[in-house]
Order: structure tokens, then C-alpha cells, then sequence
């Protein structure tokens, strides 16, 4: 036999032909992984120094043999323990065929994933308010692909039959009746629990939809629009204030007139709005810049519990559909029409705005700003850095805010001298 040669250390090993032939190959030494490396005063370190071994011959491939070792008793006992701890799958193998061919997608959901999801509202790691979008969703989804001639109770095509022309179906029917954006919502949140359903292995793949154009996605305010929309609701402080947040802060609309004195921090080194999301149900706090905490300050501080823009505030159940809700939405677009602008949403633009201005001054500070982090996934964004202190304070404000705020210290107001950049 003809020992191989190559790297001389611990690592490694020669490997030799099994053949009695002097012309046997010499095979090169292999260097094995440090699971393998002997340890001194282990008394079983010599039945794990071996590794399984393949002797290899170009040859005759019937030479090849392979030749197995003893595994380590410690590692055979973390094996069977990671086994025993995989938890079981949401949907039984035996039951999959059952649930595709059987179950709508409103009993599917309300069978294997409402549990699951109420169980992360209780751990504060899911809004409640998102289980009641999806449900509703769900209705729709009904709703809207009950076929004409179909007498029966129609739970939607079972969910191994849905297919892209199904997702199409529902989405020109809801489009009639429905705005874009409510359409785009429905959809998003009926591929969520068809994804939840390939993820259970109920389906194999997730079925396609051509995407719903929102209308307004793109809307936002240039900088010299701002001032003449706020002088625009100078008739209305309660507004103007609301404006002068929005744009500088972002909170979206239904967070915004839900704020209560109590989520202001006055006295914070920077003060700051502190808030959880009624959308994510994630906690977050934007530091204020002067100018946008005076506009605060003059609506007069009220009680804790009591609504920043008394006016204004709805609950968030009725965001969107409550008398105020209407009234400030008609308010805010007589004052766009002096721009020219007809924006759908305004203060979703005013929201979308503030992103582009903290884009602009740091990339990244105005996506984590606004709550959907900078490729993060926790459970609040709750310590911004000095980085986004520094945006938040430093982007330049329109003369009309500016104004406003020196009248306002002209009348006696003080505030705390914390900007590293202009008021």
C-alpha cells in the first residue's frame, strides 16, 4: 500500500486505496470538520475521531465501500430532543386533502388561523384590528364570486380550487361597487391566508392577480403647496395644527385624530408624540420640532384622556365614515382646490409628504419614522436614533409655519431650545 501524502496536521488524514496493488491511486488527504477533533481527557473522544469515510477508486467503481462509526451518544440526544420539540403541523397531513377540496377560505381561516392569530393579539404581537380587515375581506370574497345561478350556502370555491381567475373574478366585481384602494386592501389580505394556506401545505402554490392600481398612492405635496394649504385653514387652528403634525411627524389619519394629551411628551429632553399604531398595534414615538410642538401648545393642553383635536377626534372604529371624518376630509379639499390639487386622501398625502421630506434630508429616517423600519420587523420602534432626532429637527419648515410660531413667542410662549438645525 502506498500512503497518500499531503498537509501534515491534526486535521487531517490520508486516505489510501484498498487495493494490495502498488499502482493503486493515491488519494488526497481530506480535512474533516472540527465535530471530529479528538478532546483531551474525553473518555468517548476515541469512538468520535472517525468520520464516516468513502474510499474511492477510478478503477473499479465495486471497489467503493464505505465504512460508518460510532455517533457520539451526546449528539444522537440533541437530535432526538430537537425531534421531540418540532411542534406539530397546523393542519394534519391526514386532514389536508379534506380542507382543500371541502373548506372556503372563510372557514379555513376561521378553523387553523383566526386561533393562531388571536393567540398573537394576546401576546401583543398582532392587532386586533387586522383579524377584523381579514374577516371582512373574507365577506367580501363571498360576496363577490357567489355565482348567479348558486342556490346553496356559498363559503367561496373551496381552497385548492381557487385559481388567478378566481382572484380576477372577485377583483372586476369589487371593483363596481368599491374603491381601488378598498379592492387593493381585500386582495392583499385574501392572499395573506391563501399564503398561510400553501404554508400549512394545504396548497402547493400561491395563485396571481394582477396588481390594483391605487389611486393617490402617489400623492404629496410640493413644498410650496404647503403654505398655501395651510393658509387655506387658517379658519380652522384645529386643522391647521393637524397639517403641521402630518407633515412633520407622519402619524397615519386614523392615528393621528385618535391622539390624546397623554401620548405628548411636553417635558421629554425632545419632546415627542408617543403612541401605539391602531393599524401594526406596534408602538412608536417621533420626536416633534419646535415649530410643530408649538402649533400643539396653542390648542391649550387639555386633561390626559382627553383628544388633542377635540373637534376632529373620531373613534377608530369609525374612521373614514364618521360625520367628523367627512367634514375635515371636505374641509381639507376646499383648501387643495386653491393649489389646483384634487387629492383623494389629503392627510394620507400629508403623511406620504413627510416621508419624502426625511427621505430627502437622511435616506431611511423617514421609513422608520413612519413605522415600517429600516428592514425591521419589531415590536415598536420606540428609541429613534440621533440620526433621526436630526432629520426630524432639521428640515426646513415653509415660511407660514414659521410665522406662526413667532407670533406665537411673540404672545409669550416658550419653548425649550433643543434643535441642532432650523426651527
Amino acid at each position: 500500500m502506498i500512503q497518500a501524502r499531503g498537509p501534515k496536521n491534526r486535521h487531517s488524514r490520508a486516505i489510501v486505496s484498498p487495493s494490495t496493488d502498488d499502482s493503486s491511486e493515491v488519494v488526497p488527504s481530506i480535512k474533516f470538520p472540527s465535530l471530529f477533533k479528538p478532546r483531551t481527557g474525553d473518555p468517548i473522544a476515541h469512538r468520535t475521531t472517525n468520520p464516516v469515510r468513502y474510499i474511492r477508486s477510478n478503477e473499479d467503481p465495486a471497489q467503493q465501500k464505505l465504512w460508518s462509526t460510532d455517533i457520539d451518544p451526546r449528539v444522537a440526544a440533541i437530535c432526538d430532543q430537537v425531534d421531540e420539540d418540532e411542534p406539530p403541523d397546523v393542519v394534519p397531513e391526514k386532514d389536508r386533502a379534506m380542507v382543500a377540496e371541502c373548506q372556503g377560505l372563510p372557514e379555513f381561516y376561521a378553523e387553523w388561523v383566526e386561533p393562531i392569530e388571536l393567540d398573537k393579539v394576546a401576546r401583543g404581537a398582532l392587532a386586533k384590528g387586522t383579524i377584523d380587515k381579514t374577516k371582512q375581506s373574507l365577506r367580501r370574497w363571498v360576496r363577490f364570486t357567489w355565482p348567479a345561478n348558486y342556490k346553496g350556502n356559498w363559503q367561496g370555491p373551496p381552497v385548492g380550487r381557487i385559481t388567478n381567475k378566481w382572484l380576477r373574478i372577485f377583483r372586476d366585481a369589487a371593483l363596481k361597487e368599491h374603491a381601488t384602494s378598498t379592492v387593493a386592501s381585500s386582495l392583499c389580505h385574501i392572499r395573506q391566508v391563501l399564503r398561510l394556506a400553501v404554508q400549512f401545505q394545504v396548497r402547493s402554490t400561491l395563485p396571481k392577480c394582477d396588481a390594483v392600481t391605487v389611486e393617490g398612492s402617489g400623492e404629496r405635496y410640493l413644498f410650496e403647496q404647503l403654505n398655501i394649504v395651510y393658509g387655506a385653514l387658517g379658519h380652522q387652528p384645529e386643522l391647521q395644527s393637524a397639517f403641521v403634525l402630518a407633515v412633520n411627524a407622519g402619524p397615519r389619519p386614523i392615528d393621528l385624530f385618535n391622539l390624546k394629551w397623554s401620548n405628548v411628551a411636553f417635558e421629554d429632553a425632545v419632546p415627542a408624540i408617543d403612541f401605539v399604531s391602531e393599524k401594526t398595534g406596534k408602538r412608536q414615538r417621533v420626536p416633534l420640532a419646535p415649530v410643530t410642538l408649538a402649533h400643539l401648545l396653542r390648542l391649550k393642553p387639555g386633561r390626559p384622556e382627553e383628544p388633542v383635536f377635540r373637534r376632529w377626534f373620531s373613534p377608530a372604529a369609525d374612521q373614514g365614515r364618521s360625520y367628523r371624518a367627512r367634514k375635515r376630509c371636505s374641509i381639507m379639499k376646499a383648501a387643495l382646490a386653491l393649489t389646483g390639487l384634487d387629492f383623494r386622501c389629503p392627510f394620507q398625502a400629508a403623511r406620504a409628504t413627510c416621508n419624502q421630506r426625511l427621505e430627502d434630508y437622511r435616506t431611511g429616517v423617514g421609513q422608520f419614522v413612519l413605522g415600517h423600519g429600516l428592514g425591521l420587523n419589531a415590536r415598536h420602534y420606540y428609541e429613534p436614533s440621533d440620526l433621526i432626532r436630526e432629520a426630524i429637527l432639521g428640515i426646513h419648515q415653509p415660511e407660514s409655519f414659521l410665522v406662526t410660531l413667532k407670533r406665537l413667542r411673540d404672545d409669550g410662549l416658550k419653548l425649550k431650545s433643543y434643535s441642532p438645525g432650523p426651527v
